[in-house]
């Protein structure tokens, strides 16, 4: 039996799974007023919900994108 892998979908995976946990702990280092310091407005009221969204989504992005990553570099039997 032979095997398949597909390590080029794997590795862009990887890559945006990269990129969203770069972006997460970004907001996770700017602080809970990131947002009212870097825009002089409030958007949420400054209630931080805002802030916690953009920390909490790129980082459950990325652990999902490193897991399909995993998934798509895993052998695959191909028929013969």
């Amino acid at each position: 039996m032979r095997f398949r892998r597909r390590p080029r979908a794997g590795a862009v995976c990887y890559a945006l799974a990269i990129a969203a946990l770069v972006a997460g702990c970004a907001g996770v280092i700017g602080g809970p007023e990131w947002i009212e310091h870097a825009s002089g407005r409030s958007p949420d009221g400054g209630g931080g919900g805002l802030e916690a969204g953009l920390v909490v989504v790129p980082l459950v992005v990325a652990i999902v994108l490193a897991l399909v990553g995993r998934v798509l570099r895993r052998p695959v039997p191909v028929a013969a």
